[in-house]
């Protein structure tokens, strides 16, 4: 399963939906490309690592730097060359940031100049954002690498052939809540309720948490707390 159709498929047949020719009758391909979306979104809400990666990210001239297309970045480790990168309080970077029209002091190698940066802050208002040290001039190019974490999309059914996008070691737990929201089509009947509240349990379990204690905590249904948990859940 590499691929997020190979994935739908699985879960497909999982639910005994893959007869010939009647392949997807009740749980149509929109519909399950729709609940593997809504399991990664729980899965990020506890599983943070599933969608973090090391990857290049370019800078431009400044101080203030973003990486497009992620949620979040984690570290930046160091410059493309490997030369590490010092942590920082992103506040103070940001305050001489003010500076960055004056030239940084650059290294000389083989006559030409060179920039690396030098220590990095990661502001905590804007995640994706990240405050480099000394800004980049104007007409330079650089790069860093950093631990980013993949921002959340949406999915059609345009993505069938594209590849799993998290961490696959938690393939099980993205099938489990698949099947869960799939029998929860049927929640009136006891069967699939029971079916939905199994898979739903294995999925939270897996990751070490307390499904029914904290879902019907958020939701309103313990101890007249109210919240936005899930009403499922309901503790007696």
């Amino acid at each position: 399963m590499n691929s997020i159709g190979s994935l739908i498929q699985h879960v497909s047949g999982q639910l005994n939906d893959q007869q010939h020719l009647l392949e997807y009758s009740r749980w149509t391909r929109g519909m399950l490309m729709d609940y593997y979306a809504q399991a990664l979104a729980a899965l990020r809400q506890y599983r943070m690592d599933a969608f973090t990666s090391t990857k290049e990210i370019p800078l431009v001239p400044g101080a203030r730097q973003t990486a497009p297309g992620f949620s979040q970045v984690i570290s930046v480790t160091a410059n493309a060359d490997g030369t590490p990168a010092v942590a920082t309080d992103a506040q103070m970077l940001k305050a001489f940031s003010q500076y960055a029209h004056c030239a940084p002091r650059l290294q000389r190698r083989n006559g030409k100049l060179v920039y690396a940066v030098r220590s990095v802050g990661i502001d905590t208002q804007e995640p994706n954002v990240f405050y480099v040290s000394p800004p980049l001039p104007a007409g330079m190019t650089a790069s860093v690498t950093a631990v980013v974490v993949t921002a959340p999309r949406t999915y059609t059914l345009a993505d069938w052939d594209k590849p799993l996008d998290f961490d696959t070691k938690y393939i099980n737990q993205i099938i489990d809540y698949m099947q869960a929201r799939a029998y929860e089509l049927d929640i009136e009947a006891r069967t699939s309720k029971m079916d939905a509240e199994r898979f739903y349990t294995h999925f939270y379990r897996a990751l070490g948490i307390n499904y029914k204690m904290e879902s019907a905590f958020g939701s309103g249904y313990y101890k007249g707390q109210t919240g936005t948990g899930d009403p499922r859940a309901v503790v007696t």
